[in-house]
């Protein structure tokens, strides 16, 4: 019953990836702020009521369910005022972006995967499982960009989408680039300066990792900006060879496992900070030779 009340979810939510998109490209930034915020607030109100009278792992399923189907609706009713449902479609935009997909396939199914591998090897070859906690309790940190992310995929992406004039274009890119890698600046330095408030928030049995926070606070780092650079590249289609992803950090993470020691917190964020590398270089290839495209499209 419970994996019928996911996919039920799933594919609501799908459907709400792709009608959220529209408020998104007519920068609308209010019709999303209110649909987010009634369903947070319908939310809550429903759990903290069920707090009372009877809550589960299912309940709590049936209500995100419920929500996300009430914002499926609003996103709908929105739509339907501002786009034309039955107007026909264009065959080669369908073909474009059915290679498109097509094209990312391997990377989406590889992404899913690929944060279970650290764990995997954690698990077998560490000698006691408090390795696998501490890392997944510095992982909670991540959080902190949680923001950052949703300010680029409802503001900043979408304007650069949307954006059509070449300067512009570069001048905009390096904006954006340059917020982000200030604000990831600002959290390693927070990091570095105030340790102890920072593992406050995860517990006062994860107060003694100082050095192993600095390492996941990097890694998070490093996971924001090739976040942003890939968000920016998929923008605009600059997407060629991003296949290259997978063989790259499998090649880096095999490089790495015979001098990691998997039974060291240290050691594993380590491995995950250097494997993310990789990634990152190859975002910032496709960028630049995605804007040596526009070079020589307008000579």
């Amino acid at each position: 019953m419970l994996t019928i009340l996911v996919l039920i979810g799933l594919a609501i939510q799908l459907d709400v990836g792709v009608l959220g998109v529209i408020p998104r490209l007519r920068a609308d930034i209010g019709v999303i702020q209110r649909i987010d915020l009634i369903g947070a607030i319908v939310r809550l109100a429903i759990l903290v009521l069920l707090a009372f009278i009877f809550l589960n792992g299912g309940v709590a399923i049936t209500v995100s369910t419920i929500v996300i189907f009430l914002q499926y609706l609003l996103l709908r009713r929105y739509s339907a005022g501002v786009i034309d449902f039955g107007a026909p479609q264009n065959a080669d935009d369908r073909t474009a972006m059915r290679g498109l997909i097509r094209s990312q396939a391997a990377n989406a199914v590889f992404y899913c995967f690929q944060g279970q591998i650290t764990i995997f090897l954690i698990s077998f070859f560490a000698r006691q499982s408090s390795s696998v906690a501490e890392v997944g309790a510095l992982g909670r940190l991540a959080m902190i960009f949680v923001v950052l992310a949703n300010l680029l995929a409802n503001v900043f992406v979408p304007a650069f989408a949307r954006c059509q004039e070449r300067r512009h274009l570069r001048s905009l890119y390096l904006q954006i680039a340059g917020g982000v890698s200030l604000f990831c600046i600002v959290v390693i330095a927070a990091a570095a300066i105030f340790p102890d408030q920072f593992l406050f928030v995860l517990g006062s049995k994860y107060a003694h990792l100082h050095r192993e926070l600095l390492l996941m606070v990097g890694s998070a780092v490093l996971a924001a900006l090739t976040g942003t650079f890939w968000s920016l590249n998929a923008a605009k289609a600059w997407v060629a060879g991003s296949w290259l992803y997978i063989p790259l950090t499998l090649l880096t993470q095999i490089a790495l496992i015979p001098f990691t020691d998997f039974s060291v917190v240290r050691s594993v964020l380590m491995f995950n900070l250097l494997s993310s590398v990789p990634n990152l270089l190859l975002n910032l290839a496709l960028s630049f030779r995605g804007f040596r495209s526009l070079e020589l499209a307008t000579a």
